[in-house]
């Protein structure tokens, strides 16, 4: 797991937002494309939110 630990201490805040802003985009584009609404930015959010959450912990979160 040091890999994965070590490579999204690296990554801030604003990368992360980049990268949510790029897929919703594209997921939107697609989905209009075959007729169906729009995922707005906070029911996005709200998803990512829930996959979030059934995430375990990267080790350095416990503050050990």
């Amino acid at each position: 797991m040091a890999k994965r630990d070590d490579l999204f201490r690296q990554f801030g805040p604003l990368l992360i937002e980049a990268i949510v802003d790029f897929v919703l985009d594209n997921v939107n584009a697609l989905r209009k494309e075959q007729g169906m609404p729009e995922i707005s930015k906070d029911d996005y959010l709200d998803l990512l939110s829930n996959h979030v959450s059934e995430l375990p912990p990267y080790d350095w979160m416990s503050g050990d």
